[in-house]
């Protein structure tokens, strides 16, 4: 419920969780050169980070006063949240089974990044298009708190 220490406690975590998104984000941007940033792909970590921080945003979204706009923006951050946090992930891995299987099988292979984001788009978009439907076929009116 809104205004209760529940809920004063879930957006004070929120926005310490927020602010140490945007240091992992400060940190890793200055060292995306070195090795072991650029094994790990600093642009798929930027994904997953902006999907914390979407998720974040949409904590926030819960535990304030409800409005018309909130409550309509609460799934479109939780999920698209959520979805940027894990879809990067399962892509990579993805790849990276791929890799592991072809290595098996002693054949050369490359890991075309393009196509890697281009799944990962269209997977996003998905998401994107299933939460636009749900908004129009079931507008969010003002929810209780």
């Amino acid at each position: 419920k809104f205004g209760s220490a529940a809920s004063y406690a879930a957006m004070t975590f929120a926005v310490i969780v927020m602010i140490s998104v945007g240091a992992v984000f400060i940190f890793t941007w200055k060292n995306r050169t070195e090795a072991v940033f650029v094994h790990a792909q600093p642009n798929f970590l930027f994904m997953i980070l902006f999907g914390f921080a979407l998720d974040c945003t949409g904590a926030i979204l819960f535990s304030t006063k409800p409005t018309v706009g909130s409550c309509i923006a609460r799934p479109w951050f939780v999920l698209l949240g959520q979805s940027l946090q894990i879809v990067p992930f399962i892509v990579k891995v993805a790849a990276i089974n791929k890799v592991s299987r072809q290595a098996r099988r002693m054949i050369r292979t490359t890991v075309n990044m393009a196509k890697l984001y281009k799944v990962t788009g269209c997977i996003m978009a998905l998401v994107a298009l299933y939460v636009l439907i749900w908004t129009f076929v079931d507008p969010h009116t003002l929810c209780s708190d």
